[in-house]
């Protein structure tokens, strides 16, 4: 029988951006025996809409609203079957947003997404989880293929929702994967704290949880990484360069 969670049991969705720690955050929550936690749980078959060539949605029905209820159900019906434990579920900004998918989510206020995520996920609790820009447009490039632009432009969306939901008060706990890296166990127990649970020292094994993908399993936290600055193109550089120094990097 795990040990039983202190305070809040209620849910919470572990946020932040593709290649931004969120699996090295969510791998360390796994080992923790209080917890339930899921790796991009539905995220991709209904939030992104892949699972829609064998279940389209009803003729009548807007997609995202589709995509919303069937999250939101296929999250609740996992964390019923997980009963005395706090479930989570770490998922990244781009599924959130649904990139190229709802109509122009580069102008997010011609379609709120974000609001209507909110509203579809009301009584789960949020962390977020953000990396250096720099860092985190390089890894987007060399490990997801995408253009300098294209990753800076999702790394700048993921500020927006990080700065959205910091602002209508609805996060539990922001961190940072630098943090993580340089100093595990004081970040893990300030997450343990924020979502409810006491630190448990096998969070610190969260490169071996089988939840992390296999090329991530590296058998330790790889603190070196906290280190890097690549060098980008100088206008992706200066793209950057704002939100960096809001968030304190620069």
């Amino acid at each position: 029988m795990p040990p039983r969670a202190i305070g809040s049991p209620s849910p919470f969705l572990l946020l932040g951006p593709g290649r931004g720690g969120t699996s090295l955050l969510a791998g360390c929550l796994e080992r923790h025996p209080a917890l339930m936690i899921r790796a991009e749980f539905g995220s991709v078959a209904h939030l992104m809409g892949g699972d829609e060539g064998e279940m389209p949605p009803p003729s009548m029905t807007r997609p995202l609203d589709y995509r919303l209820a069937r999250f939101r159900a296929a999250c609740e019906a996992d964390r019923r079957a997980h009963p005395g434990r706090i479930w989570g579920n770490k998922i990244t900004t781009e599924q959130v947003l649904g990139f190229g998918d709802h109509d122009d989510l580069y102008n997010l206020d011609e379609e709120p997404v974000l609001d209507r995520f909110l509203t579809a996920m009301a009584g789960y609790r949020f962390l977020f989880i953000m990396r250096d820009g720099r860092s985190c447009v390089d890894s987007k490039v060399r490990r997801a293929g995408l253009t300098h632009a294209e990753a800076a432009r999702r790394w700048r969306a993921s500020v927006w929702v990080l700065e959205e939901l910091e602002a209508r008060g609805v996060l539990i706990g922001t961190f940072r994967y630098e943090d993580l890296l340089v100093d595990p166990e004081a970040t893990l127990r300030k997450v343990a704290a924020s979502i409810g649970v006491a630190f448990d020292p096998r969070m610190l094994e969260g490169a071996l949880s089988p939840i992390m993908p296999q090329d991530y399993r590296h058998g330790r936290i790889v603190t070196e990484k906290a280190a890097e600055r690549p060098g980008l193109p100088p206008g992706i550089e200066a793209l950057l360069r704002p939100d960096l120094a809001r968030l304190g990097y620069i």
